[in-house]
């Protein structure tokens, strides 16, 4: 919040007349230690059901919300953060976008404050259904079309996709609302259904993780734990925790938490990305499909190297066949793999073994237009290795002088060179006010003179920032030319760090 601006002073009040003001405050006030995220509206681009008002009167209650809150701040001491509520994603009906950017000029306008609506918010909620790679083509729309493209992070607050009304298996599909039986739908059919939203969950999450970060995106959320909206649920039924059967879509997000809970994006060589291709993203253009599979790629410390594939190709690309073959890259020093999907609430299994460079794996088409093939989770475990990847991070600041004045640091970080095994890979970190690389990893024995060298360059001045040192340190293990599958940074400091505290106690 503290960005954000404001007219009143700490000893401002909230006027009593004014009762959405009101109630801000007082809601954040009573839940500022439990809540420290609030949602502005929801769909406020959505004239019909969420806001017939106008574009100028929905910025203003941006406006009052945000005072309302910062003066909650200050009786509090709490920092809350702001979300611009849930862009519905009506591009595609009558007059929707006109809407949509009509709402988001009001809010780039300048407030009372002086400056621009949008400056009251710290991130910005979207709405997306359905198509697995259609949150990247809104995403890309709002910040293209909508431009909120001010480097602010983007929540996806709702997402998912229901048995019924998106018509996964038949047109024309009904649902009574709140029903645990979806009447209209043959047994076979109500199978594919599920089939297909755990499909969804797994293939729309492999995007989020593999795209996050580049596309901003802070938070995502699956609408919704139970079924009181169109069977959307990860549960049949309406009645809560009393519910007794879990849908497939259930098993998905198991078997995701399980597998890419600690997982990151990586990238195989001869690629530019984690995906093996990226979607256009143009909205709605051909749901993410183009090419005949898609690969995601994943590094997980407690499972190993992660691979999501599906077909995206379906039948008549395929010549008509039910399944495409296609061959996923080993990772280097790879003795094998598991093949592991769902099959309805059943999760399978099986030993695949590498042939060259390479697994065969056969993947069922796609047979729904917006949602590609059954999606398999290819898992080659943790190869075990004697030699390690070491970024020694030397702590170069003025505190050192009398910290360390015999410079023990360093001829730690020589001992450490001795002690090395032939294969070892180190790199050198140099930090102080900031951080530099005053080495790569490069391979020992060969390398130790260079890596001598390196450390003896490292004098004792400037600031303490440890966190500017991990992050260095992180970069160059990730730019790793080697075989090894053990990373490791060590920390040479006293410990005093000048910046980022919750970073310097951490590593402390």
């Amino acid at each position: 919040m503290a960005s954000r601006p404001t007219r009143f002073s700490s000893t401002a009040t909230i006027n009593p007349r004014n009762g959405w003001a009101n109630y801000i405050y007082q809601v954040v006030t009573r839940y500022a230690d439990r809540v420290q995220h609030y949602q502005i509206w929801n769909e406020f681009n959505d004239e019909v059901q969420y806001w017939p008002g106008t574009p100028e009167q929905f910025a203003r209650l941006v406006e009052v919300t945000a005072e309302a809150t910062r003066l909650a701040e200050q009786q509090t001491a709490q920092d809350v953060q702001l979300v611009l509520g849930g862009l519905s994603d009506i591009r595609g009906f009558s007059g929707g976008s006109e809407r949509t950017l009509a709402m988001l000029a009001a809010l780039r306008n300048p407030s009372l404050s002086g400056q621009p609506y949008l400056n009251y918010v710290d991130a910005y909620a979207v709405h997306k259904y359905v198509a697995p790679w259609g949150t990247f083509e809104w995403l890309h729309w709002a910040r293209s079309q909508g431009q909120l493209n001010d480097g602010k992070p983007f929540w996806v607050t709702e997402s998912g996709v229901n048995v019924c009304n998106h018509d996964l298996v038949r047109v024309g599909t009904t649902c009574a609302q709140d029903s645990t039986a979806e009447a209209s739908l043959t047994p076979t059919e109500q199978a594919r259904a599920e089939q297909l939203r755990a499909d969804y969950a797994i293939q729309h999450t492999a995007y989020l993780l593999a795209n996050g970060a580049p596309e901003g995106i802070a938070r995502f959320f699956h609408f919704q734990y139970d079924d009181t909206a169109d069977n959307t649920g990860l549960y049949t039924g309406t009645t809560g925790f009393k519910d007794t059967s879990v849908r497939p879509m259930y098993a998905a997000f198991e078997l995701l938490n399980e597998y890419l809970g600690d997982a990151q994006p990586i990238t195989p060589a001869g690629r530019s990305s984690p995906l093996l291709f990226t979607p256009p993203l143009t909205a709605n253009v051909d749901y993410g499909h183009g090419s005949a599979h898609q690969e995601i790629a994943f590094a997980s410390p407690s499972q190993g190297r992660v691979t999501v594939v599906w077909a995206t190709a379906d039948a008549a690309a395929a010549g008509g066949a039910t399944s495409i073959t296609v061959q996923v890259p080993t990772t280097p020093g790879a003795s094998g793999a598991q093949l592991i999907w769902l099959d309805g609430l059943s999760r399978q299994q099986t030993a695949l073994t590498p042939t060259g460079n390479s697994y065969t794996v056969s993947l069922p088409v796609r047979t729904n237009s917006a949602i590609s093939g059954t999606p398999y989770l290819l898992v080659e475990p943790l190869a075990t290795s004697s030699t390690i990847d070491t970024a020694l991070l030397i702590d170069s600041s003025g505190s050192m002088t009398s910290n360390d004045p015999g410079n023990r640091r360093l001829d730690a970080a020589q001992a450490y060179l001795l002690a090395a095994l032939a294969g070892d890979y180190v790199g050198v970190v140099d930090f102080d006010t900031t951080a530099r690389t005053a080495s790569p990893l490069v391979e020992l024995p060969a390398n130790r003179d260079a890596l001598t060298t390196a450390i003896g360059t490292i004098d004792s001045s400037g600031g303490t920032n440890i966190g500017a040192a991990v992050q260095q340190g992180c970069a160059v293990l990730q730019q790793s030319s080697s075989a090894n599958t053990t990373k490791a940074a060590i920390l040479l400091t006293d410990g005093d760090g000048s910046y980022a505290d919750e970073v310097t106690v951490l590593y402390r």
